[in-house]
């Protein structure tokens, strides 16, 4: 089992239109292959940054995520719409 936590930081006043982007991710998220769970939340104490916490059945599935199209494209989106200031892993 592999785990995983990446934390995204919106631009100042925009922690709603990201938190939104992100909660598209769940779903498919949970649906992939090797994923035993996955989840978005905001971080607690800090209302403009958000959690993204997976865990995988292997280092492949966790590579997977990192490479899935869906992933590509909400963070495609985020960047476009000017959502994002941060990202870390």
């Amino acid at each position: 089992m592999v785990t995983h936590t990446t934390v995204v930081r919106a631009v100042r006043g925009r922690s709603e239109q990201l938190g939104q982007c992100l909660h598209t991710l769940q779903e498919p998220m949970q649906q992939m292959v090797g994923c035993l769970g996955f989840a978005v939340t905001r971080v607690p104490g800090d209302p403009a940054s958000w959690q993204l916490q997976g865990c995988w059945q292997s280092d492949a599935d966790l590579h997977e995520f990192f490479v899935a199209p869906r992933l590509q494209q909400v963070f495609d989106q985020a960047i476009r719409h000017c959502l994002l200031a941060s990202v870390e892993c």
